[in-house]
């Protein structure tokens, strides 16, 4: 099997790259980047098995290319609200397996619209198969086939600002300030409704990492998860940033994690990308004071079982950045 890997040199790609050169299914993996020097850095230690190539997926007629030349596509480009909808497309105009890890509720949805010409292609295609979405609502979904009836989802993450390798340049970051751009949809009451960004705080006690803020956040889980959990009356996702909640707060407070354009000098200038600059600019590198780069994340799902009241809960972590669940 040989399986394509888009994005494979960056922070969620590398590891992604790792798993799939040691299984013992796959033929070939093809790391293919923008940047293709670290593309090659990747591909070179993992020998023969692995190889390397320059993409840039919105040249379409190269985007088809490249995708043709693979039995599966691991689209791992992000942000996902700016380029998810459009690779999957491409997979199934070329006629290629998919999978992804997207997080952005808005192209998510998007996708799942896609599922009836997916099927006319003769494809899989697979979203949202990280860790948010991905483990913790597979957990959920695990829950409910234990219980007679589900009522109400919750899930909890916590993910340290450490856990980024470069504020400025990464695509989690720019999924960070999109998901607080304006209102999205959350489970309540058994319909979906907006609620706006950092709203209902609480302090959750994580098992390992403790106490930590929460709050709403935009993400696919609370409007998929109904879709296959039928009676359903609460589906919550609740997250935070350590390190980085007051500043991230405060980005959204002075309109800089916005995606509507400003008019600056006669210029059309993307507040996010403003922000993002002004990350960059002020990453010297260094951890002082900030939290160590853990993550847990934690799902919660109650119903009811026999007669009786349940509440069953899984929580896992990583012991440094995320991506050793991401990835994988």
């Amino acid at each position: 099997m040989k399986v394509l890997v888009l994005g494979g040199a960056g922070q969620e790609g590398r590891t992604a790259v790792e798993r799939l050169a040691a299984h013992s299914e796959v033929t070939q993996v093809i790391v293919a980047d923008l940047n293709i020097d670290k593309a090659q850095a990747l591909a070179r230690t993992h020998g023969e098995k692995v190889s390397a190539i320059h993409v840039d997926i919105r040249d379409e007629t190269a985007l088809d290319e490249t995708l043709r030349q693979a039995d599966v596509v691991i689209n791992l480009v992000g942000p996902y609200f700016l380029y998810q909808e459009h690779v999957l497309k491409a997979a199934i105009h070329a006629g290629v397996n998919y999978v992804d890890i997207s997080d952005d509720w808005q192209p998510t949805l998007a996708c799942l619209e896609l599922s009836d010409k997916a099927n006319a292609a003769g494809i899989t295609a697979i979203i949202g198969l990280g860790v948010s979405p991905g483990s913790m609502n597979m957990l959920a979904m695990y829950a409910a086939q234990q219980l007679d009836s589900v009522d109400e989802v919750h899930l909890r993450w916590a993910v340290s600002v450490t856990d980024v390798d470069e504020l400025g340049a990464s695509a989690a970051v720019h999924h960070a300030l999109h998901m607080v751009d304006g209102a999205f949809p959350t489970f309540k009451n058994g319909e979906i409704t907006n609620i706006q960004p950092f709203t209902e705080p609480e302090i959750f006690e994580f098992p390992k990492l403790g106490p930590q803020p929460v709050f709403h956040v935009g993400h696919p889980e609370p409007a998929t998860l109904p879709k296959y959990l039928p009676g359903v009356q609460t589906v919550s996702q609740k997250g935070s940033v350590p390190g980085f909640n007051e500043e991230w707060q405060g980005l959204h407070e002075f309109g800089l994690t916005s995606s509507d354009p400003l008019t600056i000098a006669g210029n059309q200038v993307s507040p996010q990308q403003v922000a993002m600059a002004l990350m960059s600019r002020l990453d010297d590198g260094s951890t002082e004071g900030l939290p160590e780069p853990l993550s847990e994340f934690h799902t919660i799902v109650v119903g009811s079982s026999n007669g009786k009241h349940v509440e069953l809960e899984y929580s896992f972590r990583t012991p440094d950045q995320m991506s050793p669940n991401t990835g994988t």
